[in-house]
């Protein structure tokens, strides 16, 4: 593990390494990051310095700008004000920063289960996951790189031997609660650090970001790439062939980042092989695209596939996928994330003959209903799964007010509630483009 000095006198562009407690709380990020910032016993909204942040008439317009996508089709109308609500909601339930504001974690939230120290997996325990996800949304949603660049710390911190951070750890402590990564968070981390380039290193003219950015893909395509340019789940899954995949985890929009960031040819092949993978995973008949399915013929489910762990259903893993496939047309017009969505889009306008409120919380493989009706976290899947189609303006409108409408505490759903409102507000503009 590198001890955190490391991290202070390689990183240095980074983040400060000493605390901020004299600042006084004058500014946007620092009225609603959860701090006490000049330690007199008010936080935020209670500070009176932040009264002008804090007015019920503000709106996050006055501090990140929307975009319009050059391609797929967005809510008509983004609700900046109530993006801020979330943002700072999740804030509050997730975002934790150490005692000297070096480094910053989500918190997880659990669900049993033990840890390699035998500890009970709760939220004390940290994901690579979302650590990437807490990247991507700071990107998108604060002004200042702090928290960013806290987040990034942390991940860095708790690389593997292979550069890539451990799926699971626990607290601030070094060591790993389960070893070995996750390449969807790999993909995000690399990702957000590019949009983080993009957004502040050009500004500030230097390429620590970008620089971060190269070093961690050329691990994810040593480390997680097999040798038939599949993405594998995770850096201990081998190079050899995958004999299962995570749909959820293919984040082709990555892909095409990649090969920019890179000037590498290879990624493009890579982003190739990788969406003729995620065709043969989909349903052919119902569009539906599982949370795993076999690497080798997607209508085989074996034992390992069995139950909530490796459902062969749409469900809690493959509800990214629609986000992955958005974000790859939203940026670069892709015809085959806009042909993968179609399929399913068009299933499910069938099958609920045009009327949204009987979408489910997912679908199984033949095309079933799951469970009841959709939540926030599922509603934003389907809106980002419709974005493609250009017909389809007030489905997706439909589907974006009611997923931003509900406040939802869990780890998880809040998060992608953010991204993928996030998402479809404008807010993660493509790294690639000037």
């Amino acid at each position: 593990m590198k001890p955190f000095f490391v991290l202070c006198l390689f990183l240095p562009l980074l983040f400060s390494c000493t605390a901020t407690s004299s600042d006084a709380e004058t500014t946007q990020a620092m009225c609603s990051d959860g701090i006490d910032n000049d330690v007199n016993g008010y936080t935020d909204c209670k500070e009176a310095s932040c009264a002008s942040f804090c007015s019920s008439t503000s709106t996050t317009d006055e501090i990140v700008t929307p975009v319009r996508y050059p391609y797929g089709i967005q809510p008509t109308t983004v609700n900046m004000t109530r993006q801020r609500k979330l943002f700072n909601s999740w804030l509050a339930n997730h975002y934790e920063e150490n005692a000297d504001q070096t480094m910053a974690r989500v918190s997880f939230q659990g669900g049993g289960g033990k840890d390699q120290f035998d500890r009970t997996i709760s939220i004390t325990h940290t994901v690579s996951e979302g650590i990437a996800y807490g990247m991507l949304i700071m990107v998108a949603m604060d002004t200042l790189p702090d928290r960013f660049n806290r987040l990034w710390a942390y991940y860095y911190a708790h690389e593997d031997l292979k550069g890539l951070m451990h799926w699971m750890t626990y607290l601030f402590e070094p060591e790993a609660a389960k070893n070995g990564s996750a390449s969807d968070a790999d993909l995000d981390a690399a990702t957000a650090l590019l949009m983080a380039q993009k957004k502040w290193g050009d500004a500030a003219g230097n390429t620590v970001y970008l620089d971060a950015a190269k070093t961690l893909i050329t691990a994810i395509q040593t480390y997680e790439i097999d040798v038939n340019s599949h993405l594998t789940p995770g850096d201990g899954w081998g190079a050899s062939g995958v004999t299962v995949k995570n749909p959820g985890y293919t984040a082709t929009a990555a892909f095409n980042a990649f090969a920019m960031a890179t000037g590498d040819a290879t990624w493009n092949s890579i982003l190739a092989a990788n969406y003729d993978q995620l065709i043969q995973c989909q349903n052919p008949t119902t569009g539906v695209i599982p949370d795993w399915c076999m690497a080798s013929e997607a209508t085989t489910v074996d034992s390992s596939m069995q139950g909530s762990s490796r459902s062969h259903d749409f469900n809690l893993e493959a509800v990214r996928m629609p986000w992955r496939l958005a974000l790859d047309y939203y940026w670069n017009g892709s015809l085959e994330a806009q042909g993968i969505s179609k399929k399913f889009s068009d299933y499910l306008q069938t099958i609920t003959a045009g009327d949204a409120t009987r979408l489910s919380q997912g679908y199984s493989w033949a095309g079933a209903q799951l469970t009841g009706k959709a939540t926030p976290m599922f509603l934003g899947a389907y809106a980002l799964l419709f974005s493609q189609d250009a017909s389809k303006q007030a489905l997706v409108d439909y589907l974006y007010n009611s997923m931003i409408a509900s406040d939802i505490p869990g780890y998880y759903e809040s998060s992608l509630q953010l991204i993928y409102s996030c998402t479809l507000a404008g807010l993660l503009p493509n790294p690639s483009v000037p």
